[in-house]
Formats: C-alpha cells, sequence, structure tokens
C-alpha cells in the first residue's frame, strides 16, 4: 500500500517514543538521559523475514514504524525506541516517505 494513501485505521498503535537528550556533564562529557514523548499513534509492520541493520553488525530490522509526520516535532532525529505496552523498539533508521506526510523508523525489537 502506497503510504500517502495510508487509511488513518492502519495507525492503530499507540506508541510512546524515547527520546535521547544529552547534557553537559561539566567534566568535558555528556550525559545522556532517556526522555518518554507524548503517546503517538502509529503503525507497527512486522518485516518478514528480518533484514539485517546496518548501524549495528548484530542488530536485525525486524519492524517498520511509520507516524505521521506532525506526530513528532522537528525531523523526528532524536527518537532512539518506541514503546508498545510491554514491547521496545530500537530505531535503527529512520527516514521520510516521497511525499514529506510520513516519518518511516526502521527498528528491532528488544528482547
Amino acid at each position: 500500500m502506497h503510504k500517502a494513501t495510508m487509511p488513518i485505521g492502519a495507525l492503530r498503535h499507540r506508541l510512546v517514543p524515547e527520546a535521547a537528550l544529552k547534557t553537559d556533564d561539566g567534566a568535558g562529557g555528556a550525559l545522556v538521559v532517556v526522555n518518554t514523548m507524548t503517546a503517538v499513534w502509529g503503525r507497527i509492520r512486522p518485516l518478514h523475514p528480518p533484514r539485517r541493520g546496518w548501524a549495528d553488525g548484530d542488530a536485525r530490522i525486524t519492524h517498520e514504524i511509520v507516524l505521521r509526520q506532525s506526530a513528532i516535532p522537528g525531523n523526528g532525529g532524536d527518537v532512539i525506541a518506541f514503546r508498545d505496552g510491554a514491547r521496545r523498539f530500537r530505531v535503527l533508521g529512520r527516514a521520510e516517505d516521497e511525499t514529506g506526510r510520513w516519518h518511516i523508523f526502521l527498528t528491532e525489537l528488544q528482547p
């Protein structure tokens, strides 16, 4: 299905994005804190078979998560993971569709 014509009912998963916030630790390094953002609605699509990730040699891209462009402030680049209930999806890559309407996240389901 072309993402530009995705029916609103496809966005049926209530996801909680997690973002990494880096702050100066005062000693020349950085302190990274994971901050949860406001819940958003999105689509989770399992990928069969899982694909090899490019960011981490052992990572496997297991799911694609699609959100509206307006759901995440900025370009979505700060998002490191999504929570769907007890499941956590680590973000391995992010892109926009050709229309600019959708964020597409390639993720790995965490054990």
